[in-house]
């Protein structure tokens, strides 16, 4: 298990009114969540470890369809702690770039043009008088 799962664990055991398994709907999180939880867990777990546990947890597609303008966000006991406001929704996600992509992938070749059997018997008399013998 790596760090970021067991501190996600932790989170759950810990808060299981705040933070969910994946098969329960998430709610949108109290703004500076992160440093209610510094305090709780300090000497436990570090900042940094929360800081990504947050971001795990925040950047999953459950958490993010939760949030929605007027969602009633929560704090680590599961209460009410503010709603969401239209500026806080983020951005929908973009495919990931490739990492050495410094510049933009080649068009997609061109589809090949269907033959006509015009065309075709016109090559296949080509290809015969190609193979004849010269004089």
């Amino acid at each position: 298990m790596s760090r970021v799962e067991s501190t996600l664990e932790l989170l759950r055991e810990r808060f299981p009114k705040c933070f969910v398994r994946y098969q329960q709907p998430r709610q949108p999180l109290k703004i500076g969540v992160h440093k209610d939880l510094a305090v709780v867990l300090a000497g436990v777990v570090s900042k940094s470890e929360i800081g990504r546990a947050l971001t795990v947890y925040t950047n999953d597609v459950a958490y993010r369809e939760a949030l929605k303008p007027g969602a009633v966000r929560i704090d680590l006991n599961g209460e009410p702690a503010g709603v969401v406001t239209p500026g806080q929704i983020p951005p929908p996600r973009s495919k990931p770039k490739a990492k050495h992509a410094s510049h933009s992938p080649a068009p997609p070749a061109p589809a090949p043009k269907r033959l006509s059997l015009t065309d075709l018997k016109a090559a296949a008399v080509a290809r015969r008088k190609e193979k004849e013998p010269q004089e």
